[in-house]
This record gives C-alpha cells, sequence and structure tokens, in this order.
C-alpha cells in the first residue's frame, strides 16, 4: 500500500509545523406540501431539497416544538414494494447508529398509501459541495479535521456492518456550530447496505452511487466493503483539497467511469501547487484512491489512526 502519512499522523505534523464566511442562505422553495400535518404530530414547514430517493422538508414536532427535518418518497406502481422496503431499511439501519458525526434518525412512519417518511434531526449549515464551491479548495488543517470526523462515523457504520456507498460531497454537511469549529454530519445512507445483504433492494429503481466518487468495484457491480467508502472519501478530500475532482467532471459516464478504473488521480501538487498541500496529505489521499481495495486503507480506522 502506497502513502506512509495518516490522517492522525499528518494532523499532528500540521500543527507542529504550524505552532499550533458561510454561504448566504438561499430562499427555499415552497411546496405544496408545507402546512400539512403529518399523523397528527409533523407540521411540514419548508422545503429543504430534492434528490436522490425522495424530497426533505423542515417540520415542527408537536407536542415537542422540536424542529425536525423529514425525508419523504413517494412510491409509484413500478417496484413499489422493493422501493418501500429499501426505505424503511435505510431507517431502520441508520437507527443502530449513534456517532456524533452521523445525522441522527427519530422515526419513520407511513402517511397515506404511498408517502413514506423518516424522521432526522435538522441541521444548520451547508454540504461541503457549497463549501468547495465557494471557496474554491479548504485549508489543508482543515480538510484533515473533517476528515477525521468523517472516518470515525464511518468506522462506526462499518463496525455495525454497514456501507453508506455514496460518499461524496452533498452528503457531507458542515454544520454551523462557531464555538466547536467545524463539525460534520454524514448524510443520506440511502444506497447504504448491510455486508451479506444479498437480497438485492438496493439494485432496484435507484442510482448504485454517484459516478463521480465511485469506487472501481462499484462501478463493475461487484461487492462493496467499508474499503469502497474509503475511496469515496479519498475523491472527497482531493477535491476539498484542489477545488476540482482527480477525473474530470464534465466528459461523459462512461469515460469518467474508465478514468476510475484504469488511471491514477494526477498528483494535487501539480494541479494546485501554490496551495503547498503537505506531502503525508496527498499520500494518504492518494492511498485512498488506489483502483484495487486491497492497496488502499482497509478500515476507516487504520486512515484515522
Amino acid at each position: 500500500m502506497t502513502g506512509e502519512g495518516v490522517l492522525g499522523k499528518a494532523f499532528e505534523r500540521m500543527l507542529m509545523a504550524a505552532g499550533k464566511g458561510d454561504e448566504p442562505s438561499k430562499p427555499l422553495q415552497m411546496d405544496p406540501r408545507c402546512g400539512q400535518l403529518i399523523d397528527r404530530r409533523y407540521l411540514v414547514v419548508e422545503h429543504i431539497a430534492s434528490g436522490g430517493m425522495g424530497s426533505v422538508y423542515k417540520a415542527t414536532q408537536r407536542p415537542l416544538d422540536r424542529t425536525v427535518a423529514m425525508k419523504f418518497l413517494k412510491l409509484g406502481a413500478t417496484h413499489r414494494e422493493q422501493l418501500q422496503n429499501r426505505f424503511f431499511l435505510e431507517a431502520c439501519l441508520c437507527a443502530r447508529l449513534s456517532h456524533p458525526n452521523t445525522v441522527r434518525i427519530f422515526d419513520y412512519g407511513q402517511h397515506d398509501e404511498e408517502t413514506f417518511y423518516i424522521v432526522m434531526e435538522h441541521l444548520d449549515g451547508q454540504t461541503l459541495e457549497h463549501v468547495v464551491a465557494s471557496e474554491g479548495s479548504i485549508d489543508a488543517l482543515r480538510v484533515i479535521r473533517m476528515a477525521m470526523q468523517i472516518c470515525a462515523a464511518l468506522s462506526e457504520a462499518h463496525e455495525h456492518g454497514l456501507i453508506h456507498r455514496d460518499i461524496k460531497l452533498s452528503n457531507l454537511f458542515l454544520v454551523n456550530q462557531p464555538l466547536m469549529g467545524d463539525f460534520i454530519k454524514v448524510l443520506d445512507f440511502g444506497l447504504v447496505k448491510e455486508v451479506g445483504d444479498n437480497r438485492g433492494e438496493t439494485r432496484v429503481g435507484v442510482a448504485l452511487g454517484s459516478p463521480l466518487f465511485m469506487s472501481p468495484e462499484q462501478i463493475q457491480g461487484g461487492d462493496v466493503d467499508g474499503r469502497s467508502d474509503i475511496y469515496g472519501l479519498g475523491i472527497a478530500m482531493y477535491i476539498m483539497l484542489t477545488g476540482q475532482p482527480p477525473f474530470r467532471s464534465g466528459r461523459q459516464v462512461g469515460s469518467l467511469f474508465r478514468d476510475h478504473l484504469t488511471s491514477a488521480p494526477p498528483p494535487m501538487s501539480s494541479i494546485r501547487p501554490e496551495l503547498d498541500i503537505p506531502e503525508a496529505l496527498e499520500a494518504t489521499t492518494q492511498s485512498a484512491l488506489n483502483t484495487r481495495p486491497e492497496d488502499r486503507y482497509q478500515t476507516m480506522r487504520h486512515m484515522l489512526c
């Protein structure tokens, strides 16, 4: 396995070497669901986002007067039973997780014949996708701090036998906590897979990942384990550090997949030499991006420690 540096060591080295703007909020789109009272206890307030398996809304939980996020999935006739199983499997599996850097699941249910929902903690902040779009790149020390949190959250999931399979910047959320510094939440376990689960629900009606971040083994449709999430985190770190993906996203998906399968990412120092990315951090990122899973870090804990 290439790359001597791991996140913890890189973090220590940078601290020794050093001596030790949020994006404006955008208007929330109104939606006919806003104002609905779901199951007599969740008042839908605002639409937040749409994508993946459903849409997410801000809501108020009665009688606790707690602000929550609600993820809805409206199922059609095609593959309805499989998608219903997929949706509730996400809630059931994620409810096992308790790491502070993983989004918390409070409740889930069925509102009517075709509408299903998951209730989770409401977060104030922005995704790392928005941060990179606003800032161009993120300081190396900040990237290390955030990557360590992501590693820790995914390590817990992997130890429970759960693989995320869709690690990308839009699923990594930077919470507004000025007194605590950068605090990350891992979102959207909609493609989560339980190790040893071969029932196939994840293959019905949903994408298997995001092409820009997919590991070679995901692209090939083979079995995946925690090392696939390590690859996705490597892509995310590469973009955070340089402001651009290792493989050009403007190309056709087939060409992008071939790059994942056959090409090594160009050295970050050759893309943004002015950023002076520490060699140990670059080696850590490149190691996470090895094409063969056996050549990467074998666990999130290994990458972190």
